[in-house]
């Protein structure tokens, strides 16, 4: 069988270098880190096109109307709203790639330098690259993630808050390899490239692929 892991933000170092599918998502700590972390959620926009009679349409983005959260610090909902987010793992963003290490420290990388220079410029950036198309394991799709998640990244959100998980194949659970030559890589990616689909359609990820 396949292997499940799961790395907490500040040990994505330590993930495997093997081929795999990872999932980004949050586990908030306290009644604070809840409030925040649904406005990621809240993120999440629909194109919408609604056609009536007499050839008469209506086009617009639709957002997510999330109930305002109300906790307090001695809330026993506080506790329980962290495991909740946990064990539901409403994805930010499902991803694939050959090397699940170097993928991951580039997601962090860009997202921690984009979060240092959060600008104008680079809120427009970011808007006018959605409609680009980049592959499942490039480094522009990585910069884009990056890009991305930190321009919706709540300010009072901990980093910490945010885990991967990820999903090894069985034939890669033993290759020890940081650049994996094996015969089977390439059935291995077709495959995952095929998971990754599924999953973005069925999960809705908020940084769903476009």
């Amino acid at each position: 069988m396949s292997s499940y892991l799961i790395s907490p933000y500040a040990k994505l170092h330590e993930a495997p270098t093997t081929p795999g599918l990872y999932i980004w998502t949050v586990r908030p700590r306290s009644a604070v880190d809840v409030v925040e972390a649904s406005k990621i959620y809240a993120h999440a926009t629909l194109s919408a096109e609604v056609r009536g009679n007499i050839r008469m349409r209506y086009k617009g983005f639709l957002a997510k109307d999330i109930p305002d959260i109300e906790f307090t610090e001695s809330s026993e909902l506080n506790e329980l709203m962290s495991d909740v987010f946990f064990a539901v793992g409403y994805p930010i963003y499902i991803g694939i790639s050959g090397n699940l290490k170097n993928r991951l420290e580039t997601h962090k990388r860009q997202f921690e330098k984009s979060m240092m220079d959060i600008s104008r410029s680079r809120k427009k950036d970011v808007r006018n690259q959605e409609a680009q198309h980049f592959s499942s394991d490039s480094d522009d799709e990585s910069v884009y993630f990056g890009g991305r998640l930190a321009d919706s990244w709540p300010p009072l959100l901990s980093k910490d808050c945010l885990y991967v998980k990820y999903v090894i194949p069985v034939e890669c659970k033993g290759c020890s390899s940081k650049n994996c030559s094996r015969i089977c890589l390439q059935n291995v990616i077709i495959r995952l490239r095929e998971a990754e689909g599924v999953a973005n359609s069925l999960f809705n990820p908020v940084f769903g692929r476009r």
